[in-house]
């Protein structure tokens, strides 16, 4: 299957789950091994919705900042 025939309902989803790091839809394995289409579903986000791209890829940050791992007070 090649990334234009994934929906992009579809690519919406796995960019959200890898980004937001839940395991039981993207697994550790596959977010390595898939990296590559992860990238491209989440680069289709900003054509759906202007910034919305920028926000799934800032995420993973964000979680760290809001779990206090960022050494601010």
């Amino acid at each position: 299957m090649t990334l234009r025939v994934v929906l992009a309902a579809d690519a919406v989803l796995l960019a959200l789950a890898a980004a937001g790091r839940v395991r039981t839809v993207v697994s550790r394995q596959d977010q390595k091994t898939l990296r590559a289409r992860i990238d491209a579903c989440t680069g289709r986000l900003g054509t759906l919705a202007p910034g919305l791209e920028h926000a799934v890829r800032a995420l993973p940050t964000t979680m760290i900042a809001a779990q206090g791992g960022m050494g601010g007070s």
